[in-house]
């Protein structure tokens, strides 16, 4: 659910500035995120794999009910609590390296009618059924979970720690994985959940 790409290319944080520093601070923000999602990523795979579902999907699969989401095509679900509105035109810079001036450093989301919606990062509380100019500077995406009422934030030291925000849906999805775990047999271990053995 996250790899790089390519060959030669230096991709750890320490080759893109120092501690403090805007880029690594940004960065630092993103792998932060990430962590806080593990378990939510980890549970939308397994409800793929064992419910034919799917991770990434329109916002009509699920709120085909309001006529403002068809037709969308810049705003997407990834799973039942998550939506993305990625940036899709150029803030910084354009083609060729080229700076861009007096680009807005905000873009439109629509929120769909059914829920309400809490923005990922800072726990702010929307009302669906409306639209929203979001901020979008470099360090931080347009993203919203249905009914958060806290930002997702991980622990700094391990994964599963408080501090997590709860997903709807999620408990359910990582029952059925730990079931699933028992019935084929599997174990995973407190010290080291990632490995699995045999029972």
């Amino acid at each position: 659910m996250l790899r790089t790409h390519g060959a030669g290319t230096p991709r750890e944080i320490w080759h893109f500035g120092e501690p403090g520093g805007p880029v690594y601070e940004t960065l630092v923000r993103f792998i932060r995120l990430r962590k806080a999602l593990v378990p939510y990523l980890y549970s939308l795979a397994w409800q793929v794999h064992s419910e034919d579902s799917t991770m990434f999907r329109p916002l009509a699969f699920d709120f085909g009910y309001d006529p403002r989401v068809t037709g969308m095509d810049d705003q997407f679900m990834l799973g039942p609590a998550l939506m993305a509105c990625p940036v899709t035109r150029p803030q910084w810079f354009g083609l060729g390296a080229v700076p861009v001036r007096d680009a807005p450093q905000t873009r439109g989301v629509l929120l769909p009618l059914g829920t309400d919606w809490g923005d990922v990062w800072d726990g702010t509380r929307h009302e669906g059924g409306r639209r929203i100019e979001a901020p979008t500077p470099v360090e931080k995406l347009a993203d919203y979970a249905r009914r958060l009422c806290r930002p997702l934030r991980p622990p700094r030291r391990r994964l599963g720690g408080a501090g997590r925000a709860r997903l709807p849906g999620r408990g359910r999805l990582v029952r059925a994985v730990r079931g699933r775990r028992r019935r084929l047999g599997l174990r995973a271990g407190r010290r080291h959940p990632q490995r699995a053995a045999l029972g």
